[in-house]
């Protein structure tokens, strides 16, 4: 006999399965981003280094033009 329940409950373990898979990637994704921009832009590579090593800009301040 086919309860209705059963598939409901089937139904939400799919849907659980496919949020963690998708919340999975989109996590993935920020890393994989952060590369992608080092390996593409030049200027992001410069700010980038000037905020980690605390450089200063010309104006004094450690904000560079983004």
């Amino acid at each position: 006999m086919d309860y209705p329940h059963r598939r409901h409950k089937e139904g939400c373990r799919s849907c659980e399965i496919l949020s963690l898979l998708s919340n999975f990637f989109i996590l993935l994704s920020y890393p994989l981003n952060f590369f992608i921009y080092c390996g593409m832009s030049k200027q992001f590579r410069t700010t980038f280094k000037s905020l980690i090593s605390g450089a200063e800009t010309s104006r004094g301040s450690r904000v560079t033009k983004v």
